[in-house]
């Protein structure tokens, strides 16, 4: 069976999104490069970002109010009219978490990622990236040092040697 060119593009897809989020939740951000196009389209609701260096710099300067954030991808479909291989277009939902420094509530915000593949050099890239917003929701503070790290190692208890 021959793979048809959206197979292809939504595995890569799959793998692009995976590197973006473990690259912000890990804030390993250099490693964008692998994911997004130089010359990415991007937009955060009203936001609109031209270019992955100023995307890099818009995250950077961003996750800085967060002491830990967590992102989960959900499925993701094919999407335009198109189904123009040559640029194929997809949706995923997201579930973002986000813990703020300090003692403010959490934040968790619940939509979709919009976006459109560039085939490089390299092989396939994000040139447009939209995330929407569908709903969010606030959750209690969390005491200063809590992590997801830490409460589970604390639940689990030491590791073995």
């Amino acid at each position: 069976m021959t793979e048809s060119p959206d197979t292809s593009a939504l595995e890569a897809l799959r793998t692009l999104l995976a590197r973006y989020v473990v690259a912000i939740d890990e804030r390993r951000l250099d490693e964008l490069e692998r994911v997004f196009t130089p010359d990415c389209r991007v937009r955060f609701g009203e936001v609109g970002i031209e270019g992955r260096d100023a995307l890099l710099v818009h995250l950077r300067e961003n996750l800085a109010h967060f002491h830990e954030t967590k992102h989960v991808i959900g499925e993701i479909v094919a999407g335009g009219a198109t189904g123009d291989p040559v640029a194929p277009t997809f949706r995923a939902g997201v579930t973002a978490w986000h813990a703020f420094e300090g003692d403010r509530p959490t934040l968790t915000l619940h939509g979709y990622y919009d976006d459109t593949l560039a085939r490089t050099e390299d092989g396939w890239r994000i040139a447009v990236h939209e995330g929407s917003e569908i709903s969010n929701e606030q959750g209690a503070a969390r005491p200063g040092g809590w992590s997801w790290g830490t409460s589970h190692q604390a639940l689990r208890g030491p590791r073995p040697q």
